[in-house]
């Protein structure tokens, strides 16, 4: 998966926690989570996607050398 496959209100599947640097904090394998923002190249040069936690209080950034920790759902 690269960044483009990811959109804002997109749902993903944790698959394994552990590919997700401080993903334990927030998730489980097998949560299924939204995207909160897609950044591409923002104003730091990050390009990473923004993730809510289950119950959308909290959220958490996945980088690129994570998406093996995580698949899209498809609806």
């Amino acid at each position: 998966m690269t960044i483009n496959d990811f959109k804002t209100g997109t749902q993903i599947k944790i698959v394994n926690v552990s590919h997700i640097r401080q993903g334990d904090m927030l998730w489980s394998d097998g949560d299924i989570v939204e995207i909160k923002a897609v950044e591409i190249g923002n104003e730091e040069g990050a390009t990473r996607v923004d993730v809510w936690d289950k119950e959308k209080f909290l959220s958490e950034y996945i980088y690129p050398d994570e998406f093996k920790g995580i698949k899209l759902v498809k609806g």
